[in-house]
């Protein structure tokens, strides 16, 4: 008997040999494509819907409104963020089948904030990505940390952290690296 598997099934199943032959369709860009992200800040409350890239651009516009939201919270401080880390949230939701709003944690932190966080924590790096603009640390409601752990390595985009104690990952537009 042969059964059927849901994509996100079989992503969760260990991410084989098949589930690399769905990441050209995911970066392939198409004329019509539209890239949407739907974020809320878990710090601040807001929220925002916004189609970022549109056709074969990002649109300047939403990005600066991204920017807005990822803000450094604590100094009220932006920064211009990698959209590659809006293509890996929007690529990782796709793979996932969650149209959620992602929950951040975390986006850019000035050097003031990063070690503020250093002196309560091991786990904030001293040269954080965060710090330029490089990194999100996002949660998506519906699914469990460790799939989308197991999702962003997949991708091989960057660097990707798993806290399951905290309940959050990771991804950033560095040199791929796992911890």
């Amino acid at each position: 008997m042969q059964s059927t598997y849901s994509r996100r099934r079989f992503i969760a199943q260990g991410l084989g040999l098949g589930g690399a032959c769905l990441l050209p369709t995911l970066s392939r860009a198409d004329n019509h494509e539209i890239r949407q992200l739907s974020l809320h800040s878990t710090h601040t409350g807001e929220s925002l819907s916004v189609a970022y890239f549109q056709g074969n651009n990002y649109d300047s516009e939403a990005l600066q409104q991204l920017n807005t939201l990822l803000r450094d919270h604590r100094q009220n401080a932006t920064t211009k963020m990698d959209p590659a880390l809006f293509d890996q949230l929007w690529q990782i939701q796709q793979l996932l089948e969650d149209d959620s709003s992602i929950e951040i944690i975390s986006g850019y932190r000035t050097k003031k904030t990063n070690k503020l966080l250093r002196g309560r924590s091991n786990g904030v790096a001293k040269n954080s990505f965060h710090q330029k603009g490089k990194a999100i640390d996002f949660r998506l409601p519906d699914v469990p940390t460790k799939q989308i752990r197991n999702v962003a390595i997949h991708l091989k985009n960057g660097g990707v952290g798993y806290y399951p104690k905290s309940d959050f990952v990771h991804i950033d537009s560095g040199p791929i690296r796992t911890w």
